[in-house]
C-alpha cells in the first residue's frame, strides 16, 4: 500500500470523522475515498472467525512439548 503525508489543515479537516468520506478535487471529480482508522479495521479484521473456542485455545497454550525455534530452523535447512 503506498503512503502519503497529509498536512495539519487536512488533518484537522478528518479529525473526528467516523464514516467514510469522498475525497473531490476543486471540480468537484472524486478522486479517492477515505476510511477511518477505525471502521477499517472493523472491515478487515471484522470478519475474521477463530476457528477455537476459548477453552481450546487455553488448552494448547498449557500444552506442554513441541520444539524451539533454533529446532524448527534447523529442520527448515537454515
Amino acid at each position: 500500500m503506498t503512503r502519503i503525508q497529509i498536512d495539519q489543515l487536512l488533518r484537522q479537516k478528518l479529525d473526528g470523522m467516523e464514516e467514510p468520506l469522498e475525497l473531490c478535487d476543486a471540480s468537484g471529480c472524486v478522486v479517492g475515498h477515505y476510511l477511518p482508522e477505525a471502521s477499517f479495521k472493523k472491515i478487515i479484521y471484522g470478519s475474521l472467525k477463530i476457528p477455537l473456542s476459548d477453552k481450546e485455545i487455553q488448552r494448547r497454550r498449557c500444552e506442554e512439548g513441541g520444539r524451539s525455534l533454533p529446532e524448527i530452523w534447523k529442520r527448515l535447512g537454515r
